[in-house]
């Protein structure tokens, strides 16, 4: 775009920062052509705006026309315009690179979860709540049960269901009893209800393929199998008694040692309860 001189069947954007013809050229170091006049190219900064500004008012206060009165005028409203813009622009950016930052860290804890995520997470994390909504509003994310939500990008595994059952079922929750055995594929158990044992009582909403049970556990018989909170395979098979027929529990007996899920300390004790042999 360039600005030329005003005058008789001029546009009113010839017309608007026109230059004086009265008054010689002088090399006043703006940004001009070869026959003098000003030129707007490429991309428009702030820094170009406040240079053009300078040299105009330079050119007003040697009473070179009025013209420049009204280019200067156009170059206020410009640079309040472009400052406007990036400030909203830069805003934007800081509030989509904070809502990736918090959709990384989640995605990061979800990984480890199988692709599920909480509100504890999110609050362990430093992520607001009313961020994880959002997150999920924008897809990608979806709500399984109150307060848990899964990314929908992450592979599903055999595992899911038993790891999304700890989480509905809050904090401190851990697998029992057959949903054990069920988890390493013993004692061909396969239960219609995945059973999850809570210390506290908890009511939570759930659907009819989860059961909790409040009960305490001693921290000897805690662990974590392949990253799910459950009760030791040994607590498991004693637990099971009464529950799974004698003879199946002896068979995951024999094949939890024989893959190493059954300590040597707990064996002896879980043989002899169930009445199999070492």
């Amino acid at each position: 775009m360039a600005l030329t001189r005003s005058g008789p069947g001029r546009t009113p954007r010839q017309r608007i920062g026109c230059r004086d013809r009265r008054h010689p050229r002088r090399d006043d170091g703006g940004d001009r052509g070869a026959r003098g006049r000003l030129r707007v190219s490429g991309e428009l900064t702030l820094q170009q705006l406040h240079q053009w500004r300078a040299t105009l008012e330079a050119r007003l206060a040697r009473g070179q026309g009025q013209a420049w009165f009204a280019l200067t005028t156009l170059l206020d409203f410009a640079v309040s315009r472009l400052y406007c813009y990036r400030y909203s622009f830069d805003t934007r950016s800081s509030t989509v690179e904070l809502a990736n930052t918090y959709r990384r860290q989640l995605r990061e804890r979800a990984l480890d979860q199988y692709g599920y995520v909480t509100s504890r997470d999110a609050t362990a994390l430093g992520v607001p709540a009313i961020e994880v909504v959002k997150i999920a509003a924008r897809g990608g994310l979806d709500r399984i049960g109150r307060g848990v939500y899964r990314f929908d990008d992450v592979p599903h595994t055999g595992r899911d269901e038993f790891m999304e059952a700890v989480l509905r079922a809050g904090p401190g929750a851990f697998l029992i009893d057959d949903a054990v055995l069920a988890l390493h594929d013993l004692g061909l158990v396969n239960p219609r209800r995945i059973r999850v044992g809570t210390p506290a009582r908890a009511r939570p909403t759930l659907p009819g393929t989860i059961e909790v049970v409040r009960r305490r556990v001693e921290p000897g018989d805690l662990t974590v199998y392949e990253g799910i909170p459950s009760t030791t395979i040994a607590r498991a098979l004693l637990d099971c008694r009464g529950l799974v027929m004698d003879e199946r529990l002896a068979d995951a007996a024999r094949e939890a040692a024989r893959r190493g899920l059954l300590p040597g300390r707990d064996r002896a004790r879980v043989f002899e309860a169930l009445g199999g042999a070492a």
